[in-house]
């Protein structure tokens, strides 16, 4: 069967190309022939910031063995299958639709609402596609699932016309179930957990410090004060330096840290080969959990207040009882909890194939 998949694959983000390639593999696997569908839609952005951005990050990539890998590089995404017509807009998708026996949208946030939650990208929600029967949903995330009246009515409209929906969030499906009757919401694993370690460690290259080292750090959000508290007490505790693991063109700087680009293979060899991880992204707590590396995961003093921290995160810890390895401010009798209590990766595990089981179930009802 020839499937056409929908998501973030053209990002410059590691574990967006990561959540791809674990459902490219898994696929693929099934003896399915899988494309993604290249939808890179037009960036609208002032372009004194966008040049600013550009700017910054070619003064810190000029002279360094990560050069290769900065965004105007296309071996950052070279591990996926990308079909070679780019479309740019949704109306380019609807006049010339690509042709696939299945259409798949996700994993990643392809359904949180853009342009200050005003707007939902249709194309994520498979408008160019007529036929029900074909569309699929598959660990879809929503964020953290804020939306507006108006914005309910239009998903709402987007859904009714899929055969099968799964998201990747508990707190997602609630929120579909609670205005959407049919079809029905299920929950599926995020990709990268369903492929499994081996596909992974098959693309894992190798890196620079010896194993157990180092603490490696991805952090996509600001550093706050306690989160720079944190790291330097995890430095020194741990007497290891943080290596910070940085996407093309991000301009976050981790001061007291080694800050470094690497490839997307690389990425994955230092998650799998540090002492600890500092997680401030979903995908970074997925590789924490796929090679059994003890992790911190950080969310903004924000997220904390409004809704409890970061829903992506939570959803994966909370059924396993490792909630209290997520933070927002520095607190040092909670971090020497994290670094004393032993993680019970038997039981991380007994989960995680039972999730995976759950979603294997789910796409093979959803492709037959």
């Amino acid at each position: 069967m020839k499937i056409g998949i929908i998501t973030f694959h053209y990002a410059n983000n590691y574990g967006a190309i990561m959540q791809a390639y674990g459902l490219q593999s898994y696929l693929e696997q099934q003896n399915h022939e899988v494309e993604f569908i290249n939808y890179q839609p037009k960036e609208e952005k002032h372009f004194l910031k966008q040049g600013l951005r550009h700017v910054l990050s070619l003064l810190e990539l000029t002279g360094s063995k990560s050069w290769k890998n900065s965004r105007y590089s296309p071996a950052f995404h070279q591990v996926l299958h990308v079909a070679s017509l780019r479309y740019t807009t949704p109306e380019q998708l609807e006049q010339t639709p690509p042709e696939y026996d299945r259409y798949i949208t996700g994993s990643d946030q392809v359904w949180t609402p853009q342009f200050g939650a005003t707007y939902l990208e249709p194309a994520y929600f498979l408008h160019f596609v007529r036929c029900k029967s074909k569309k699929i949903s598959y660990a879809a995330s929503m964020g953290q699932c804020q939306l507006s009246e108006t914005l309910t009515v239009k998903i709402k409209q987007y859904l009714e016309s899929f055969k099968m929906v799964s998201v990747r969030e508990h707190k997602a499906k609630k929120t579909l179930e609670s205005f959407l009757k049919d079809p029905p919401i299920y929950q599926t694993i995020d990709p990268s957990l369903l492929a499994g370690k081996a596909v992974f460690e098959r693309i894992a290259a190798p890196v620079e410090e010896p194993a157990n080292s180092y603490i490696c750090a991805y952090i996509l959000n600001k550093l706050e004060p306690g989160h720079t508290q944190l790291l330097n007490y995890l430095q020194q505790r741990l007497e290891s330096p943080v290596i910070r693991l940085r996407n093309p063109e991000s301009c976050i700087y981790l001061s007291g840290g080694i800050n470094r680009f690497v490839s997307p293979e690389q990425w994955i060899g230092y998650f799998k080969d540090s002492k600890l991880n500092i997680c401030g992204s979903f995908h970074a707590l997925a590789f924490s959990l796929i090679f059994h590396k003890p992790f911190i995961c950080i969310h903004t003093a924000e997220k904390e207040k409004e809704a409890g921290g970061d829903y992506r995160i939570l959803s994966l810890l909370a059924p396993l009882g490792l909630a209290y390895r997520c933070f927002s401010t520095f607190d040092a009798e909670r971090l020497e909890q994290c670094l004393k209590i032993p993680i019970d990766w038997e039981k991380v595990d007994g989960f995680l194939e039972q999730q995976r089981l759950n979603s294997i179930e789910f796409l093979n009802q959803a492709l037959s």
